[in-house]
């Protein structure tokens, strides 16, 4: 017997319906893939615009007085010295150098950041966090993809 969950929906799942999207399972949330044909959608992206709904994605809050010295443990570049307002592209790397989820570190304030990932690794990646957490007493990871 499958085991069923019931699917979470953005806060634009409402327009994904009332503009006729596809709507499918993905990670545990009802996302749009398709409103019209592949075709069409190509040409209305290269005349006009696309947008993708991005608010499913997780949402990692880090914060605290040592949350620097553990983002640059825990991600491949140095990003410490990164200003305030700004974004980078990062990878979350395993023991090997494997590459566990990519995603966008923000600088929010002087100890106080969000990390972007994929809402299909966002357990891998909170679990990976919550590993080295542990070597760093005072920062806080507070999820929020759901909030």
């Amino acid at each position: 017997m499958q085991d069923f969950q019931e699917l979470k929906c953005t806060s634009l799942h409402d327009n994904h319906q009332a503009l006729g999207a596809k709507l499918v399972p993905f990670a545990g949330w009802e996302m749009p893939i398709q409103y019209a044909s592949i075709l069409a959608e190509v040409r209305a992206v290269r005349t006009s615009s696309g947008m993708f709904d991005v608010s499913h994605m997780a949402r990692i809050y880090l914060t605290g007085p040592e949350v620097g010295d553990f983002l640059d443990w825990v991600l491949p570049a140095p990003i410490q010295e990164m200003g305030i307002n700004r974004a980078h592209y990062t990878l979350l790397l395993d023991d090997s150098g494997g590459i566990i989820d990519d995603g966008i570190i923000y600088r929010l304030g002087i100890e106080n950041w969000l990390l972007v990932t994929n809402a299909s690794n966002r357990q891998l990646v909170l679990t990976w966090l919550a590993k080295w957490k542990k070597h760093f007493k005072q920062i806080e990871i507070d999820d929020r993809t759901e909030s």
